[in-house]
C-alpha cells in the first residue's frame, strides 16, 4: 500500500511539475492533436517548389496552415487553379478546405471536399486583402512583401537516431551569414547585400540542433520530417509558433529521407525553406530559396515545358549548383524590378509608338548610373537591362555582358534573348498593332581589365525598324 501511495504521489508530482515548468508543452501537444484530427483549413495559399535531384522541378498548389505547416494539397481543382491563379502567386488567396484531412504533411482530398473563398488572411502576420479572382497574362511586378531591410535567420539542424547533417550549426552559419557582419566572403548574407546595394541585409537570430527520437525513414516525406522538427523546436522554445523566432528560418535535413530524391524546397511568400544535407551549403540553393519565400518565381528559358523552368542561369532563379561559393551573380531582369531595389533608375515604357534610344547601365554599376536607367519595362511584359559579367553578378553562367531580355509569363519569367551590338529581337505585331517591337543594341561600352568603370550600352525600342541612328531619348 506504502509503494502504491508512494508511486501515486511521484506521478502526480511530475504532473505538477510538467505543467508548471513546460506550460507551452502541453498547448504544443494540444495543438498537435487538433491538427491530425482536422478535417477543415483555413489556408493562405501558395505553391510549394521542389528541386529534385534529376534536375527537374516539382510545382504544387499548397496550404499554409497555422503558420507554421505548408501542406500541398492533393487533386487541387484545376479550374480553381487557374481562375486565382494571380492571386495564388501573389500570396492574397485564402482558402477554406472542407472535408479532407493531413497526412505525411499533405492535404489529403475526397470527391466531398469542398473550397470557400476567404476575404482575408486565415495567419495573423498576413495583410487582409480580397481575393479579386481576375485573369492575368502574367505575374504581378510587385512583390506582396518588400524585399528590404534588416531580416533575421534561424537556422534549424535536425537530426534522428540514425542520421544528422553533414555539417555542423558553427559551419552552417558560417555560410548562411558568414563569420562576422562585416565578412565578404561568399555567403547568402553577403550576396544579397551586394546584389541589393546594402537594401536588404539578413543577420542571425539564432540556430539549434533539434533531435527527433525516430529513425530518419520513419516519416513518409521530407515534410513530415520538418514538421515533427517544428513542433519539437515549439516546445524547447516554449512559443505556440516557431515563425516568431525569425523573419526566415532555413531547416536542414539529415541524409536518407524517404520520397523522390530532393535538393530543396520553399513556399513563395512564406517564411522557411528545407535543404537535403550538403544543399543547405550551396550558394545558390539558398538564393534561390529564399528568393521564392521573398515571392519570387522561377526563372526559364523562353518556354513553358516545366522541365525547363529553372532554364535561365543569368540568375538565381533557375538552376543551382552545389558549391558553396560559386555562382556570384543575382538575378534577371523581371525579378529585379520586382525586388524594388533599383527603382530609382527604372523607367517603365507604356506606350512604344514613338521610338527610342536609350543610353541605360548595367545594374551592377547601379550606385554610380547617375539618372541613367539600369532597368526598363516595357508595359510589364518584357525586362531589359544589361547584364554585366563583373563583380558580384561575375559568374553570371550565360548571356554574359549581353542586353538581356525577359518576358513575364504566367506562371515564371522567361529568357527569351541576350544581344550583342548590333543584333534584334522582334515581337511581331506588337499588341495587335500590325507592326513588330524591335529592340536592337545599338552600341557598348564596357572594359574587362577596369571592372570600377560604370558599363553602359544604347538601345533602340521602336515599331517596324531600329532607331539606331536617331537621337538619345528617355
Amino acid at each position: 500500500m506504502g509503494a502504491t501511495r508512494q508511486f501515486i504521489l511521484h506521478k502526480l508530482l511530475l504532473l505538477v511539475l510538467g505543467n508548471i515548468l513546460s506550460p507551452c508543452h502541453a498547448k504544443v501537444k494540444s495543438r498537435q492533436l487538433a491538427i491530425s484530427e482536422a478535417t477543415s483549413f483555413k489556408c493562405q495559399m501558395t505553391m510549394s517548389n521542389t528541386f529534385y535531384a534529376s534536375g527537374k522541378y516539382g510545382q504544387e498548389v499548397a496550404c499554409i496552415y497555422q503558420n507554421d505547416y505548408i501542406w500541398p494539397i492533393d487533386n487541387f481543382p484545376s479550374d480553381l487553379q487557374q481562375y486565382y491563379q494571380a492571386d495564388l502567386l501573389q500570396g492574397t488567396l485564402w482558402i477554406k478546405i472542407i472535408n479532407a484531412r493531413s497526412k505525411d504533411a499533405r492535404i489529403v482530398t475526397t470527391e466531398n471536399t469542398r473550397y470557400k473563398i476567404l476575404s482575408s488572411s486565415p495567419l495573423q502576420s498576413s495583410t487582409n486583402a480580397r481575393a479579386s479572382g481576375t485573369a492575368s497574362t502574367g505575374v504581378s511586378p510587385t512583390l506582396l512583401n518588400p524585399a528590404s531591410g534588416k531580416q533575421t535567420i534561424f537556422i534549424l539542424r535536425v537530426s534522428t537516431t540514425d542520421s544528422e547533417p553533414t555539417y555542423s550549426l558553427p559551419a552552417l552559419k558560417r555560410q548562411i551569414v558568414g563569420r562576422t557582419t562585416t565578412d565578404t566572403s561568399p555567403s547568402i548574407r553577403e550576396q544579397y547585400s551586394k546584389c541589393s546595394f546594402n537594401q536588404l541585409n539578413f543577420v542571425y537570430a539564432d540556430g539549434q540542433t533539434v533531435e527527433i527520437n525516430a529513425s530518419v525513414t520513419a516519416f513518409a516525406t521530407p515534410a513530415a520530417l520538418v514538421d515533427a522538427a517544428l513542433q519539437r523546436l515549439a516546445a524547447l522554445r516554449r512559443v505556440s509558433s516557431v515563425s516568431t523566432l525569425a523573419t526566415r528560418m532555413m531547416i536542414v535535413l539529415p541524409p536518407g529521407t524517404l520520397g523522390t530524391p530532393w535538393l530543396s524546397n520553399a513556399g513563395v511568400n512564406y517564411w522557411r525553406s528545407t535543404y537535403n544535407d550538403k544543399w543547405a551549403m550551396s550558394l545558390s540553393a539558398g538564393m534561390h530559396e529564399i528568393g521564392h519565400n521573398l515571392g519570387l518565381l522561377h526563372s526559364g528559358e523562353g518556354t513553358l515545358d516545366p522541365d525547363l523552368s529553372y532554364g535561365d542561369k543569368t540568375g538565381y532563379m533557375g538552376y543551382g549548383q552545389l558549391s558553396s561559393t560559386y555562382p556570384l551573380k543575382c538575378f534577371d531582369g523581371f525579378k529585379n524590378w520586382q525586388l524594388g531595389w533599383y527603382a530609382s533608375n527604372a523607367l517603365q515604357i507604356d506606350d512604344v509608338s514613338t521610338p527610342r534610344r536609350i543610353a541605360m547601365v548595367s545594374f551592377v554599376d547601379y550606385d554610380t548610373a547617375g539618372r541613367r536607367p539600369v532597368l526598363i519595362n516595357i508595359n510589364n511584359v518584357y525586362f531589359l537591362q544589361f547584364n554585366r559579367a563583373k563583380k558580384f553578378n561575375k559568374d553570371t553562367e550565360e548571356k554574359r555582358n549581353m542586353l538581356t531580355i525577359t518576358r513575364n509569363d504566367p506562371s515564371r519569367s522567361q529568357s527569351v534573348a541576350g544581344l550583342s551590338v548590333g543584333e534584334q529581337y522582334k515581337v511581331r505585331n506588337w499588341q495587335k498593332m500590325q507592326q513588330p517591337l524591335i529592340i536592337e543594341v545599338c552600341s557598348m561600352s564596357y572594359d574587362d581589365n577596369d571592372p570600377d568603370r560604370t558599363d553602359k550600352l544604347v538601345v533602340s525600342i521602336a515599331l517596324g525598324k531600329s532607331y539606331c541612328s536617331l537621337s538619345l531619348k528617355k
